[in-house]
């Protein structure tokens, strides 16, 4: 038999335990002569032999690692509030875009001032943008479907900036008694990304500011950071988040994710709606709306116009299958193609003028600055 094999068949043997249940031993004698110093390094050796005995922790794996971020399953750590004799409700199975629903669903932004209320505003920008999502949704996607109940994923992305630069987001989330909890440790937080930048006598917080450091640790916080998180719908936050002297509550979303899942269930009307309102923030209210509006009419005209093509193609299809003396009843009219033809011209110029309109929007600050 092996060496691995004999010790995988080991007796867990702990010395504590057998000094404490055997009173005739030397050691139970040693521990009633011994200096009270000495008896405190005895016992500190015996904690650290028991500490082998005990069970390894799990120590999770990784599910995606590349130059531009990371996610993990790593073991829980518990937040404040949260009862550490609960556990998660791991494994959670979402798809691909309801993970992108959720995670574009959330917003940032850096604290500016005193907070009144941690309920966001629609056209905050968003936590990521589109080439974070596409690098983190397929990997939390697995992470959470792979997690157990004492596991957590976490997550890393970096944006080169400048030179030896870089931007940090990373934080953790997990599925806990029917809410999706969400915590961002770092937004946006500018880091050293080249290791040959930090030397030996740099300080603790300017070697933990770095790269590799938040790759390690996404759930630590480095530097000096003051920023808070929202969610789009507060209707589905299901925690209080109050404004506090200590601790970071506005860093942190408990949502009810599956019944905002099932109200959001379109992951295409999801992104329109955050893009408009993103617009509108951007642009201002009334050209926001006015260029919505003009979206919302060309997809209903494009809708109109698939109906149409398809009813068309079916009367062509039909008559191609009867014969000759009812061919008549059923060749698509001219009237039939004409609509169509106007519907593709009315979607044209819909179009070219919601183009010159936002055109228009994006040079009228440009205009005031050369004035």
């Amino acid at each position: 038999m092996t060496i691995t094999a004999l010790w995988s068949k080991r007796p867990c043997y702990c010395p504590t335990y057998a000094i404490a249940m055997n009173p005739s031993s030397i050691a139970h004698s040693l521990l009633i002569t011994l200096p009270v110093w000495r008896l405190g390094v005895l016992f500190g050796f015996a904690i650290l032999i028991a500490v082998g005995c005990a069970d390894v922790k799990s120590r999770g794996h990784t599910i995606y690692d590349g130059p531009a971020g990371a996610v993990r399953l790593e073991p829980v750590e518990e937040m404040f509030g949260l009862n550490s004799t609960e556990r998660n409700a791991h494994p959670v199975a979402l798809t691909n875009d309801q993970v992108r629903i959720l995670l574009t669903s959330v917003s940032a932004r850096p604290k500016v001032g005193l907070l009144r209320s941690l309920t966001g505003e629609p056209g905050t920008p968003r936590l990521f943008d589109k080439e974070h999502l596409n690098l983190l949704v397929g990997p939390i996607q697995q992470a959470l479907a792979q997690a157990t109940s004492r596991e957590e994923v976490v997550f890393y992305v970096a944006t080169m900036t400048r030179g030896t630069r870089a931007q940090i987001t990373s934080g953790r989330l997990f599925v806990r008694k029917d809410l999706f909890y969400f915590t961002v440790s770092n937004f946006r937080h500018p880091v050293v990304a080249v290791e040959t930048e930090v030397g030996s006598t740099d300080r603790l917080h300017d070697v933990r500011e770095t790269t590799h450091y938040v790759h390690d640790h996404p759930t630590l916080s480095v530097g000096e950071q003051d920023f808070v998180i929202f969610f789009d719908d507060p209707r589905f936050e299901m925690e209080q988040r109050g404004i506090q002297l200590f601790g970071y509550p506005e860093r942190t979303l408990a949502i009810a994710y599956q019944p905002f899942l099932i109200a959001n269930a379109d992951l295409q009307k999801r992104e329109m709606e955050i893009h408009d309102a993103l617009q509108q923030a951007t642009m201002g209210k009334r050209e926001g709306q006015a260029i919505a509006e003009l979206k919302r009419r060309v997809a209903e005209l494009e809708q109109t116009n698939r109906a149409l093509a398809e009813k068309i193609e079916k009367q062509s299809t039909d008559a191609r299958s009867f014969t000759p003396a009812s061919v008549a009843s059923v060749v698509p009219s001219s009237s039939a193609e004409g609509s169509q033809i106007n519907l593709l011209e009315m979607i044209k110029h819909l179009e070219d003028r919601m183009a010159s309109l936002e055109t228009q929007l994006r040079q009228k600050p440009s205009k005031k600055k050369g004035k």
